[in-house]
Protein backbone atom coordinates (compact mmCIF):
# COMPACT_ATOMS: atom_id res chain seq x y z
CA UNK A 1 0.00 0.00 0.00
CA UNK A 2 1.14 3.52 -0.95
CA UNK A 3 1.83 6.28 1.80
CA UNK A 4 -0.61 8.59 3.24
CA UNK A 5 -0.22 12.21 2.48
CA UNK A 6 -0.87 14.18 4.78
CA UNK A 7 -1.12 18.19 4.87
CA UNK A 8 -0.22 20.10 8.04
CA UNK A 9 -3.26 22.36 9.10
CA UNK A 10 -3.61 25.44 12.04
CA UNK A 11 -5.23 24.04 14.37
CA UNK A 12 -8.48 26.38 14.91
CA UNK A 13 -8.37 25.79 18.88
CA UNK A 14 -5.46 27.00 19.14
CA UNK A 15 -5.72 29.97 16.37
CA UNK A 16 -8.73 30.85 19.27
CA UNK A 17 -7.33 30.58 22.62
CA UNK A 18 -4.72 33.01 21.17
CA UNK A 19 -7.08 35.69 20.41
CA UNK A 20 -9.09 34.88 23.59
CA UNK A 21 -5.38 35.66 25.25
CA UNK A 22 -4.86 38.76 23.04
CA UNK A 23 -8.07 40.37 23.49
CA UNK A 24 -7.98 39.55 27.30
CA UNK A 25 -4.75 40.87 27.85
CA UNK A 26 -6.07 44.05 26.38
CA UNK A 27 -8.66 44.04 28.08
CA UNK A 28 -6.97 43.70 31.38
CA UNK A 29 -5.03 46.87 30.49
CA UNK A 30 -8.29 48.79 29.68
CA UNK A 31 -10.12 47.74 33.30
CA UNK A 32 -7.10 48.02 35.40
CA UNK A 33 -7.69 51.51 36.40
CA UNK A 34 -11.14 51.82 35.70
CA UNK A 35 -12.43 51.51 39.47
CA UNK A 36 -10.26 53.78 40.87
CA UNK A 37 -11.65 57.42 40.38
CA UNK A 38 -15.17 55.91 41.87
CA UNK A 39 -13.31 54.36 44.75
CA UNK A 40 -11.59 57.82 44.94
CA UNK A 41 -14.98 59.75 45.06
CA UNK A 42 -16.04 57.36 47.18
CA UNK A 43 -13.63 57.83 49.82
CA UNK A 44 -14.31 61.52 49.82
CA UNK A 45 -17.19 61.38 51.36
CA UNK A 46 -19.36 64.06 49.09
CA UNK A 47 -20.53 61.79 46.68
CA UNK A 48 -22.87 59.83 48.71
CA UNK A 49 -23.22 59.91 52.39
CA UNK A 50 -25.54 58.50 54.77
CA UNK A 51 -25.71 55.88 57.72
CA UNK A 52 -25.00 52.65 56.51
CA UNK A 53 -25.29 52.29 52.58
CA UNK A 54 -22.50 54.73 51.76
CA UNK A 55 -20.36 52.73 53.31
CA UNK A 56 -21.30 49.50 52.37
CA UNK A 57 -21.32 50.40 48.78
CA UNK A 58 -17.74 52.15 49.08
CA UNK A 59 -16.36 49.04 50.78
CA UNK A 60 -18.16 46.71 47.92
CA UNK A 61 -16.49 49.37 45.71
CA UNK A 62 -13.02 48.83 47.00
CA UNK A 63 -12.96 45.52 47.21
CA UNK A 64 -14.17 45.16 43.58
CA UNK A 65 -11.32 47.81 42.34
CA UNK A 66 -8.81 45.36 44.18
CA UNK A 67 -9.79 42.07 42.92
CA UNK A 68 -10.35 42.80 38.94
CA UNK A 69 -6.94 42.94 38.50
CA UNK A 70 -6.59 39.67 39.97
CA UNK A 71 -9.20 37.72 38.02
CA UNK A 72 -7.98 38.75 34.74
CA UNK A 73 -4.80 37.82 35.94
CA UNK A 74 -5.90 34.30 36.99
CA UNK A 75 -8.67 33.96 33.74
CA UNK A 76 -5.20 34.72 31.38
CA UNK A 77 -3.35 32.08 33.42
CA UNK A 78 -5.75 30.11 32.51
CA UNK A 79 -5.89 30.37 28.88
CA UNK A 80 -2.40 30.40 28.37
CA UNK A 81 -2.25 26.78 30.88
CA UNK A 82 -4.95 25.44 27.92
CA UNK A 83 -3.08 26.78 24.75
CA UNK A 84 0.45 25.68 26.05
CA UNK A 85 -1.57 22.31 25.74
CA UNK A 86 -3.12 22.46 22.85
CA UNK A 87 -0.81 22.07 19.33
CA UNK A 88 -0.81 24.82 17.10
CA UNK A 89 -0.96 22.63 14.41
CA UNK A 90 -1.79 18.73 12.79
CA UNK A 91 -1.64 16.83 10.36
CA UNK A 92 -4.65 15.79 8.02
CA UNK A 93 -4.82 13.10 5.49
CA UNK A 94 -4.81 14.95 1.83
CA UNK A 95 -8.14 12.77 1.49
CA UNK A 96 -10.13 14.70 3.73
CA UNK A 97 -9.67 18.00 2.97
Amino acid sequence: MGELKTRTVSNPEFEDLTDLLERARTMAVVVAGLLERPAGLMSQDRVWTGPTAAEAFALELDGRRADLPQRFEAFIDAVTVRRAAVPPSFDVPVSEL
